[in-house]
């Protein structure tokens, strides 16, 4: 903390405020104010005083974390905004504290190529109320434009490769050897790969085989892409990786047998990551008996046992990054019969709230503080570390960009589809009941949030480069 003096000295500029709260700093939980000043911190301080009283901004004992980086932020564009933009998907995302996403690259037409990046961000530019970067695409044959990638420009942050299909992947890499051509590209940039890890001629079989026995309910569809197809394409994108000497992302890990892939990687001193999203901390297959196919995500849902063996991996540390997996549709495209239903559900909004509830369930001895300071870390600053943008993202400190999420961790109320921001309209969550909820939201100083209010100003998001290669 500050001395007077230093404060005084902080604070000369009459553009300064103060955001006061409980701050979730990397050092630990403490009551104090942020002084904010030209969208950076430049100060902590525990003089609630130490601006006037029409510059401050004070929470009283809500959270303040540093805000939350969505690494599957597909906001659709270009080709397919008729259930998602980067206007309407950026607002929702501030709404659920999410103050930075990263762009995913299955749109049409991919983001496989450096033209198509550029004119991703032009679409992008001014339309944003978060800030904004790019995750690259990985094709069947388009390793020659991987090769292209400068990483000291830092235009890219990663490169995702869906080792199978659905109904919005135009880019599937289900040969090994293609796959390995990709990485291979990849090499010596310091870029993390990321991988939609199944395996699609396990799918190819076992879907035949229930369509045939003619299984049409939403348990089928978990049965087709079931565990043993994630862990076998794991195990292979792990090998490539560790002979390539490339970090590894692995996507929405949702079964035991993944998370025993992963550790046993990680024992071998491959640098690999998981990922947890919060629709598979949050349903199993019992759902599908009311929410049908509104339920299908890929990889799917598990078995109840599945979903609380993911909770266990969250509590003991197995997990490194926690994100939604905003994945929009429209209702006309879900309300079709399970294998013709697209793939994917929207989450953005409503992740926070809902992991933070069921965290506090699952675990009601565990404090606040302990609780929140594991959410920050999962959802903030590892990723930032992961995808190179911790110079400024990822953590409450001096000169960081001042993305504030803050949060009242004991605010009950019911989500409804009237609260839904997502351009599809609809959500999963709609009828629950949260513990927590997201207050306001800052991206870099200026308040894009308030829970009252709703989404507030212009978009102002920016475009934000990646600095240095992947660590945590």
């Amino acid at each position: 903390m500050l001395t007077p003096d230093d404060v005084r000295q902080a604070t000369e500029s009459p553009t300064t405020r103060l955001v006061w709260g409980r701050l979730v700093l990397p050092a630990g939980v403490q009551i104090g104010g942020l002084l904010i000043e030209g969208g950076r911190i430049i100060a902590i301080t525990d003089q609630r005083d130490a601006v006037p009283a029409e510059r401050r901004i004070d929470y009283g004992e809500a959270y303040i974390l540093p805000g939350l980086i969505e690494v599957h932020g597909h906001m659709r564009e270009p080709g397919l905004s008729h259930k998602e933009d980067y206007l309407t998907g950026t607002r929702a995302a501030v709404a659920g504290g999410v103050t930075t996403i990263l762009d995913m690259p299955n749109t049409q037409p991919p983001t496989t190529t450096l033209e198509a990046l550029d004119s991703k961000a032009a679409l992008a530019a001014g339309r944003t109320f978060c800030d904004y970067a790019f995750i690259f695409g990985g094709s069947s044959d388009n390793a020659a434009h991987i090769a292209q990638i400068d990483p000291a420009a830092g235009a890219v942050v990663g490169v995702k490769f869906f080792m199978a299909g659905h109904e919005t992947t135009p880019t599937t890499v289900a040969n090994l050897g293609d796959l390995y051509s990709g990485l291979r590209a990849m090499q010596g940039k310091g870029l993390p790969a990321l991988f939609h890890a199944e395996n699609q001629q396990l799918i190819n079989r076992l879907a035949a085989d229930l369509k045939a026995a003619g299984r049409v309910d939403g348990r089928a569809y978990s049965e087709s892409r079931g565990p043993l197809v994630a862990q076998t394409a794991i195990v292979e994108a792990l090998a490539l990786c560790e002979a390539l000497s490339i970090p590894a992302y692995i996507c929405h890990i949702s079964s035991r047998a993944e998370l025993s892939a992963i550790q046993d990687a990680k024992q071998r001193g491959v640098q690999v990551f998981a990922e947890a999203v919060s629709y598979h901390l949050t349903f199993s297959e019992d759902d599908y008996d009311t929410l049908g196919p509104w339920l299908k995500v890929s990889p799917p849902v598990r078995a109840a046992a599945e979903r609380e063996a993911l909770w266990q991996a969250f509590q003991d540390g197995q997990i490194d990054t926690l994100a939604s997996e905003h994945t929009p549709h429209t209702r006309a495209e879900k309300d079709r019969p399970i294998w013709d239903s697209a793939s994917g559900m929207p989450g953005i909004q409503e992740s926070l709230p809902t992991v933070v509830t069921q965290y506090r369930q699952r675990c009601p001895q565990l404090s606040a503080d302990a609780l929140l300071t594991t959410v920050a870390r999962l959802g903030s600053t590892h990723v930032a570390r992961i995808f190179g943008l911790d110079q400024r993202k990822g953590s409450l400190a001096i000169g960081h960009d001042a993305d504030l999420t803050v949060l009242d961790p004991g605010h009950t109320w019911t989500f409804e589809t009237a609260d839904v921001l997502s351009k599809c309209g609809w959500s999963a969550y709609a009828g629950r009941t949260f513990t927590c909820r997201v207050l306001a939201t800052f991206v870099r100083g200026g308040q894009v949030f308030d829970w009252q209010q709703g989404v507030i100003g212009n978009p102002s998001g920016q475009r934000i480069f990646r600095q240095q290669p992947a660590t945590i």
